[in-house]
């Protein structure tokens, strides 16, 4: 098992330490944001969550980006 050194940022709030396993298995299931963060605990600096996955062999995921945009004015239900 791996050691737990990831870190997670969403809307400047960090979680972790987490296992490459455990974010990944968040990325393929879309629960995390176009707009997250990732870091390990040995660098400070953050990485796009996308990037970090692409860097570990997963594919963008729809749903991320659907829950990262909001709607257009003028879609969606009438008020």
């Amino acid at each position: 098992m791996l050691s737990p050194n990831l870190y997670l940022s969403r809307a400047f709030v960090e979680f972790g330490p987490m296992t490459e396993e455990e974010l990944l298995g968040f990325y393929q299931r879309g629960i995390l944001h176009i707009s997250d963060h990732v870091r390990t605990a040995e660098h400070a600096d953050w990485m796009p969550v996308t990037e970090w996955a692409v860097s570990k062999g997963c594919t963008s995921k729809s749903s991320m980006l659907q829950k990262a945009t909001p709607p257009v004015k003028g879609q969606g239900k009438a008020a």
